[in-house]
C-alpha cells in the first residue's frame, strides 16, 4: 500500500493521514471507478480501502464483511461516516488500494485517525527518546507517536502505559515495540504526537449506503468531526517533554489587538446577524489565543457572515478545524470564547 502519497498529497513533508498498518494486499491503486466499494467488504473480510486523489484521501474500514468506519481528509478537514463516504465517492481521478488485515489491527486504526494533534514537526535532534518514551508510558489516556525520518516512517499507539501496536514502513505488519528505535539512530527528521480516546470499533455496523455523486460537491458542513467533539483537553507539558538548545528561540509572535469592549446596559433586540454584529471580536479572539494560525478561523468567519450562518452552525466548524500545531482543547477555548462575547 502506498501511503506515501504524492508531492502534492503532502502538508509539510506530512501524508495527509498518519502511515496505517498493512497486510495481505487484495489489489493496490486501481481507479476508484471500477470499484463498487460496498461490494468490496465481503471479499475484504476485515481490512482496509485507502482512496486517494490530489489532495484528499479517504479511508474505509473494514470488518466482518461490512464497513464500519469511513474516514475522508480534504480541504483541512477530517469528515467521518456517511458525509465521508459520500465525499469519498465525488472524487475523479481516484485510486484505490485495499489490504485485508487481522481483526485486532482494523481496531487499532479509528484511534490513529482520529487522535488530535498535540505536538507538529517536533525534531528528532531536539528529542531524547528513551526519555520521551517512558514519560508517554507514565500517562493515561491514548497517544498516537509518528516519526519521519529519510529512513521511512514508523507509528507506535501507546494505550494507558503500554504500547499496543507499532509498526513501520519496513515493518508494516504490527511488531516490536522497539521497532522505532532504529528510526531515531542519526536524530534526522521530525515528530508528531496525537492524543485520543481509544475508539473500539463496533462489531457490524455498517455506514448507510449513500446514492453516489459524479463530482465533488460541497456536502453539508454538520459531517465534519467537531459536530460531537472529543472533549479532550491535554496535560501534556512541552517543556516537560523536550529539552531545546538554548539558541533554538521561536519568532515573536504578532501582537493580536486588544478585543472591542462587549455591550452593556438595557436590553435590545436581537441583531439581525449576530455573527456579523460581533464578527471583529470574534477575529480579536481567534487572533489573541492562535496568533499567527489565526487566518483559517478568520477566514471561515468572514465566509460564515457574508452566507448569514446560524452562530451554532460556525462554531461547530471551527470546532472541526484541523490545524496544524493546535490542539483540539485551544479552539474548543477559542469557541467558548465567542459563546461568551455573543451572549453578552
Amino acid at each position: 500500500m502506498n501511503q506515501r502519497g504524492t508531492a502534492s498529497d503532502l502538508e509539510s513533508d506530512h501524508d495527509l493521514i498518519p502511515l496505517l498498518p498493512q497486510g495481505t494486499p487484495v489489489f493496490e491503486n486501481i481507479p476508484a471507478k471500477a470499484v463498487i466499494l460496498e461490494a468490496l467488504a465481503p471479499a475484504l473480510g476485515h481490512g482496509v480501502m485507502v482512496i486517494r486523489r490530489e489532495g484528499a484521501v479517504g479511508v474505509i474500514l473494514v470488518k466482518a464483511n461490512a464497513i464500519i468506519d469511513v474516514y475522508c481528509f480534504s480541504g483541512g478537514h477530517r469528515f467521518l461516516g456517511d458525509v465521508a463516504l459520500k465525499r469519498i465517492k465525488s472524487l475523479s481521478e481516484a485510486t484505490v488500494t485495499a489490504h485485508k488485515l487481522e481483526e485486532d489491527v482494523v481496531d487499532v486504526i479509528p484511534s490513529v485517525l482520529r487522535g488530535d494533534l498535540c505536538y507538529d514537526d517536533l525534531r528528532l535532534a531536539w528529542t531524547n527518546w528513551p526519555a520521551l518514551l517512558q514519560d508517554m508510558l507514565s500517562r493515561e489516556g491514548t497517544y498516537i507517536i509518528e516519526v519521519s525520518t529519510p529512513k521511512g516512517r514508523g507509528v507506535t499507539c501507546i494505550v494507558d502505559g503500554h504500547q499496543v501496536a507499532t509498526y513501520t514502513e519496513d515493518h508494516p505488519v504490527l511488531g516490536d515495540p522497539t521497532l522505532l528505535d532504529a528510526l531515531f539512530r542519526g536524530s534526522q527528521g521530525t515528530m508528531r504526537i496525537r492524543r485520543a480516546a481509544l475508539v473500539q470499533t463496533p462489531p457490524s455496523a455498517p455506514v448507510e449506503q449513500e446514492e453516489d455523486l459524479t463530482e465533488e460537491t460541497g456536502v453539508a458542513e454538520e459531517g465534519v468531526e467537531g459536530s460531537s467533539p472529543a472533549q479532550l483537553s491535554t496535560d501534556v507539558s512541552y517543556d516537560d517533554l523536550f529539552s531545546l538548545p538554548e539558541d533554538a528561540g521561536t519568532d515573536d509572535a504578532d501582537t493580536a489587538p486588544e478585543a472591542p469592549p462587549t455591550r452593556s446596559g438595557g436590553a435590545a433586540a436581537a441583531p439581525a446577524n449576530p455573527l456579523r454584529d460581533h464578527l471583529d471580536a470574534f477575529k480579536s479572539i481567534a487572533r489573541d489565543h492562535l496568533q499567527r494560525s489565526a487566518a483559517r478561523v478568520e477566514s471561515l468567519l468572514d465566509e460564515a457572515a457574508a452566507q448569514d450562518r446560524p452562530l451554532n452552525d460556525v462554531f461547530t466548524d471551527i470546532r472541526g478545524l484541523v490545524i496544524r500545531g493546535v490542539m483540539q482543547s485551544t479552539l474548543d477555548e477559542v469557541v467558548a470564547k465567542m459563546e461568551q462575547v455573543a451572549a453578552s
